[in-house]
């Protein structure tokens, strides 16, 4: 798989300052949101005892939908996720 390739874990781990990266063994996913499409506002449940990294893999976005996230201080981030991007979360 393209994520768990030696080349990418060596690009993941030089961004994230050296942090342990691994893949885990929950199945990848492959979501579609149309033009109008809502999420709400959610925190993703904690999948292993040892918090991890979430990788979000824009392919396409034809969508008029924004990637909203809080950073360590609290502050509400916004973006609109460009193609062939990838948002790293903890």
């Amino acid at each position: 798989s393209l994520f768990t390739s030696r080349v990418v874990e060596a690009r993941l781990r030089k961004l994230l300052a050296g942090a342990e990266v691994s893949p885990g063994d929950y199945p990848m996913e492959l979501r579609q949101y149309p033009v109008g499409a809502c999420m709400s506002w959610h925190k993703d449940p904690m999948l292993y005892v040892e918090p991890q990294f979430e990788l979000v893999f824009t392919l396409n976005n034809s969508s008029d939908s924004k990637t909203e996230f809080t950073d360590d201080r609290g502050s509400i981030h916004s973006i609109w996720a460009e193609p062939n991007s990838l948002i790293i979360v903890r």
